[in-house]
């Protein structure tokens, strides 16, 4: 609209009518069906990451880049995506586990690892495969590129982050997660959707997923290349894609290596960081889901104290006065001058005992009773000279 409204000299604005169904489901409110919400996903995935979140501000080439989609329907407009980014690097700064580094033209990986909330010292070299060898031509050799991964651990049991964290980078994952491909800070499409696993992250996982760790849904981030130095990585003619070269093989095997390398030395099964970490991390999860339980428990029983307790007073009023009914009997010189009257004081003992019958006011209530009980049985034996 800026460029419609001349705030913005040079641009594209795209102006669509009679939409296709695809488009069409995005003017509604809400998704009416699984087909319309499988398109409008797709549709904000795409623009959500057209440009690259996982830079700094500072560093950020497309920063003057704005990109927007809105919705008319008749004379009312509405956003769907708008001019800011709806997911930056600040978004998942925070997370326990980060790749952040620049890969060489000798296809080393430098740069710096956090793993389970804390950065490894110094600056971390993951080396290239033995068995993998560069194009050296010119015509095929491959640039340096950079690379950012973030990701958590998504076990409850496992993380280190707040409950108030661990349900909000979830919710994140569940928007902006994937690993993408960004040139020159624009995406090259289609690397980073789900259908799209060019990198063979779930290929890997589907064999051995402790091992291999890294899971497409769960983790943030992308590899960026330049043209300028990666001439060789060309778009396809429909611009879906790169072309399959020799080069592009030498970025896939590259990068395959980097996140194989990394989930066994820093974050998978075979980790000793995190055969080291996550048993004390398990203890301490289990300890305090202990200590919410008791907790728990001790709430309820007050609860079903107090409530029984209101339930029964009038239950306890009749105890209380039928007790004070027969003491006055007792006390009398007269009551307990027969066998007939022991019994009867006995019998109506005995029928008091329905009215002890509490769940948690049952001790007081039964101690009294006892306690009466014992009264007057030593008041029997005095008057009879037991």
């Amino acid at each position: 609209m800026s460029l419609w409204n001349g705030r913005h000299t040079a641009g594209t604005a795209l102006l669509v009518s009679n939409l296709d169904f695809g488009l069409e489901c995005l003017l509604s409110e809400r998704a009416i069906d699984s087909i319309s919400t499988h398109a409008r996903n797709k549709f904000f995935e795409t623009l959500t990451g057209f440009s690259d979140p996982f830079v700094a501000k500072e560093e950020d080439v497309s920063s003057e880049f704005e990109c927007s989609a809105t919705v008319w329907n008749e004379d009312v407009s509405r956003e769907i995506i708008g001019r800011n980014k709806q997911f930056s690097l600040e978004s998942i700064a925070h997370l326990e586990h980060i790749i952040d580094g620049h890969i060489g033209s000798d296809g080393v990986f430098r740069g710096k690892v956090k793993a389970f909330g804390n950065w490894l010292d110094g600056e971390v070299e993951i080396p290239i495969h033995e068995r993998l060898v560069l194009p050296k031509r010119r015509d095929s050799s491959l640039g340096p590129f950079d690379l950012f991964i973030a990701t958590m651990e998504f076990l409850p049991q496992n993380t280190s982050h707040s409950k108030e964290e661990y349900a909000h980078i979830k919710s994140l994952a569940k928007l902006y997660s994937g690993f993408m491909l960004y040139r020159d800070g624009l995406r090259v499409m289609p690397y980073g959707r789900e259908d799209s696993d060019f990198f063979e992250i779930e290929q890997r996982r589907s064999k051995q997923a402790g091992r291999e760790f890294w899971n497409h849904r769960q983790m943030f981030g992308r590899v960026a290349i330049s043209k300028s130095v990666n001439p060789n990585l060309r778009n396809k003619a429909g611009r879906e894609g790169i072309v399959d070269n020799r080069a592009s093989k030498a970025l896939k095997d590259i990068v395959e290596n980097i996140l194989m390398q990394s989930a066994r030395r820093f974050f998978g099964s075979n980790s000793e960081i995190r055969k080291e970490i996550l048993p004390e991390r398990n203890a301490a999860y289990n300890e305090a889901k202990l200590e919410v339980e008791r907790k728990r428990l001790k709430a309820k029983q007050r609860r079903d104290f107090r409530n029984n307790l209101r339930l029964n007073i009038p239950k306890q009023q009749t105890l209380v006065g039928a007790l004070k009914r027969l003491q006055s009997q007792v006390a009398a010189s007269d009551t307990l001058s027969t066998e007939n009257s022991i019994l009867k004081i006995r019998d109506e003992l005995e029928g008091l005992k329905e009215y002890a019958s509490l769940p948690r006011p049952r001790r007081q209530s039964g101690q009294c009773l006892i306690t009466f009980g014992a009264w007057i049985r030593m008041k029997i034996i005095r008057r009879v000279g037991l």
